[in-house]
């Protein structure tokens, strides 16, 4: 049996919630963690006809992109369409799921299946705003073994191609057991003094739990003194946007032929570039990286949602522009999210499929 628990915990790996944006509202939003899962669908929006489709189609967990809910809920009622939503999820038995800024930031979430859908190599983060940890603990000196491979085993230590990594120096713990504590070491009422090391490894946010209930199962101490520090380095391992090239560099025009055949979405373009090798991208809206992007070297950035003194400011950077629309470019990461899923877990999957944009062009 496939629980909306064992989904969540799969896409919580897949993309930490951990990494959403402070403002973003991500996980499970709707239903029971409880609930058995034979059939779910995969979506951007839960609309009323995404909805609809859920329970015609008797499935029990909708996974979506976009929040059902983007702040704080005061209320479920039938006064706002948010509300009608829930209600008619909850009446129905189907939880919904969601994740949102995680999935854009996370590896082989929405920016890497864009930049693989258009061909890109050598494809790098864009830019990282998630800043690495520093965990510090003070480990007896006859279990530093021990403590250290408990670290480096969740994921603690790892820099780049190395794993394990970690620095340690010797000093003296001293400490004083209350009565009713049970020290492992030293007595009761009385100071003590031990050999212990103080042991630094770096973690990523996303690993910080896994990594702390590791560190205390393998610790001996009734309790274990430890201290977090947020660093200036920055994870690179995730982050909003990508940025790689064309296998081989080509025309402009023929690069936006490509997005054409691989986007399904209405085109836009702004600039000009003889010559395309090196491209941003971001899905959904990244107008807000286009700095970033002319900084890397791009010649082309491709996004949704630009606007006109984005364009000019890009356009004034030497950037040239290809914006095919908010959800368009979303869409592979979704269909990727939905294949993923579908491999993952026996149960039957409702593909995606990209609604008519809201927009309609009027002659």
């Amino acid at each position: 049996m496939t629980s909306v628990a064992d989904i969540s915990q799969y896409l919580d790996k897949l993309a930490p919630e951990a990494l959403a944006e402070p403002w973003d509202n991500v996980g499970l939003q709707v239903g029971l963690e409880g609930l058995e899962v034979e059939r779910l669908l995969v979506c951007l929006d839960v609309t009323d006809a995404v909805l609809k489709e859920a329970i015609s189609k008797n499935c029990q967990l909708i996974v979506a992109h976009h929040p059902l809910f983007f702040r704080e809920v005061t209320g479920v009622t039938g006064a706002t369409s948010t509300g009608r939503l829930a209600m008619l999820a909850i009446e129905n038995g189907l939880a919904v799921y969601v994740a949102h800024t995680n999935l854009d930031k996370a590896a082989g979430g929405i920016s890497d299946s864009l930049a693989s859908s258009l061909g890109l190599v050598d494809v790098k983060v864009l830019s990282s705003q998630d800043h690495l940890l520093k965990l510090v603990v003070f480990v007896p000196q006859d279990v530093l073994e021990r403590v250290k491979k408990a670290l480096g085993n969740a994921g603690a230590g790892t820099i780049g191609l190395y794993s394990h990594c970690s620095f340690g120096v010797a000093g003296n713990g001293s400490f004083r057991p209350l009565a009713g504590a049970h020290p492992s070491l030293g007595n009761v009422g009385r100071d003590n003094q031990v050999d212990e090391v103080r042991l630094e490894v770096e973690v990523r946010k996303t690993d910080l739990r896994k990594v702390s209930e590791a560190m205390i199962a393998a610790h001996p101490y009734e309790e274990v003194a430890y201290d977090i520090y947020e660093l200036k380095n920055s994870d690179w391992s995730t982050g909003l946007g990508r940025i790689g090239n064309l296998k081989k560099e080509i025309g402009f025009d023929d690069f936006v032929k490509t997005c054409k055949n691989q986007i399904s979405g209405r085109i836009r373009v702004s600039g000009f570039v003889e010559r395309v090798k090196r491209v941003a991208v971001c899905g959904g809206s990244g107008s807000s990286l286009i700095n970033v992007a002319a900084g890397a070297g791009a010649d082309v950035m491709v996004t949704g949602d630009i606007k006109y003194h984005d364009a000019l400011s890009a356009r004034d950077l030497g950037l040239a522009l290809v914006d095919g629309g908010h959800d368009a470019t979303e869409f592979a990461g979704i269909l990727s999210l939905s294949e993923r899923l579908s491999g993952e877990f026996d149960v039957d999957v409702v593909a995606p499929r990209l609604n008519s944009s809201i927009w309609q062009e009027v002659e």
